[in-house]
């Protein structure tokens, strides 16, 4: 009998001595750390070519995610300054344009309804080369990203747009409120993305709106196929989990 990712990890919970532990495990050792593709066999930049990863399931959210580790965490941060580019990056061409085109049709019905009055700002985190705010600014007055990498600096000089070099949330974006926010393939890097969810509301105005998008992990999950596991991704998301926020995180499990 096949048995998924998610399904073993559970079985590990109901069966150890502990039946009301919140989380089972599933670690290796030393797994390649990726974060974009090296002209070299090594990372370099001191960044190591291999890390711990230790695999658990969520209760509270169903989600299969990877257990928090400050040593990851600060070398993810590292590697988002040095401008790490794994995972789906927007571009003008190839694949990267095909992502763009199809978050812009999953919003697009949102914009077309809404009048001009309440679309004037729109915040991108993690706004990568900044191509998606620049297809975006026709329908806001004003669009702002955000993006630790110096691929955002050369984004905001290429398509004239304002990109802040830093992590969200930002001091620079302290006060401010957007009619919109979008975070297209950021949750999945967020080792805690309840508290980002809890967090946005602060940036948003009455009546504004929040547009995510991650990867679905699913198959991934159901066939136990490990090559889907990075160090950048925290969370596997399924389709259930991503559900309207109203204060609490609600998923299908």
């Amino acid at each position: 009998m096949r048995v998924s990712l998610s399904e073993t990890l559970l079985r590990g919970l109901s069966n150890g001595k502990k039946k009301m532990a919140t989380t089972a495990r599933w670690a290796i050792e030393a797994l390649p750390f990726i974060w974009g593709a090296q002209s070299t066999p090594n990372n370099g930049n001191g960044v190591p070519n291999e890390l711990p990863f230790v695999l658990s399931y969520d209760k509270m959210t169903g989600r299969v995610i990877q257990t928090p580790s400050s040593v990851v965490a600060d070398c993810l941060a590292n590697v988002y300054e040095l401008g790490s580019i794994l995972g789906s990056n927007v571009d003008e061409i190839g694949a990267g344009r095909q992502y763009a085109d199809d978050f812009l049709e999953f919003i697009s019905e949102w914009v077309q309804k809404t009048p001009e009055c309440s679309r004037q700002s729109l915040l991108e985190i993690g706004c990568g080369n900044g191509y998606m705010l620049d297809r975006l600014r026709g329908s806001f007055t004003s669009v702002i990203g955000i993006e630790p990498g110096p691929q955002g600096q050369s984004g905001a000089e290429r398509y004239g747009i304002e990109v802040i070099k830093d992590f969200f949330p930002s001091p620079q974006l302290h006060g401010l409120k957007f009619s919109a926010i979008v975070l297209m393939s950021v949750f999945e890097h967020v080792d805690d993305p309840v508290a980002l969810a809890a967090m946005l509301g602060d940036y948003l105005e009455p009546g504004g709106r929040i547009f995510v998008s991650v990867p679905d992990e699913g198959p991934y999950i159901r066939n136990f196929d490990v090559s889907t596991l990075f160090h950048e991704h925290w969370s596997l998301f399924r389709p259930r989990h991503i559900a309207q926020y109203d204060g609490t995180w609600r998923s299908g499990c």
